[in-house]
C-alpha cells in the first residue's frame, strides 16, 4: 500500500510541473511570434554592434557601433539590436 500511495504521489506531481513547463513554452513561443513580424520588417534599418577582440586569446575586448578598420582586433561578433517598449530588447 505504501508503494502504490508513493507511486501515485509521484506521478501527480508529475503531471504538475509537466503543466508549467508546458505554460512556460506556450509564453514563449507567443512572444516569439510577436517578434517574428517586427524582425521580418525592421532588421534591415536596426542599429548594429560590433564586438573586438585581440591580445593573447582574444583578453582584450571593445564594443562599437560602427565596424573598425583595425586589422590587429578580430570581429568576433556582430549583432543587430532592435528595441521595443511594450516587448523589450532583441538582440
Amino acid at each position: 500500500m505504501r508503494n502504490f500511495l508513493f507511486i501515485q504521489l509521484f506521478i501527480f506531481t508529475s503531471n504538475i510541473s509537466i503543466g508549467q513547463e508546458n505554460n512556460t513554452i506556450i509564453n514563449i513561443r507567443e512572444d516569439f511570434q510577436k517578434w517574428q513580424s517586427i524582425i521580418d520588417v525592421e532588421q534591415k534599418g536596426a542599429a548594429q554592434l560590433y564586438h573586438y577582440a585581440w591580445g593573447m586569446n582574444h583578453l582584450k575586448e571593445e564594443w562599437s557601433e560602427n565596424p573598425l578598420a583595425d586589422e590587429t582586433k578580430f570581429l568576433f561578433q556582430k549583432v543587430t539590436v532592435i528595441e521595443k517598449n511594450n516587448l523589450g530588447t532583441f538582440v
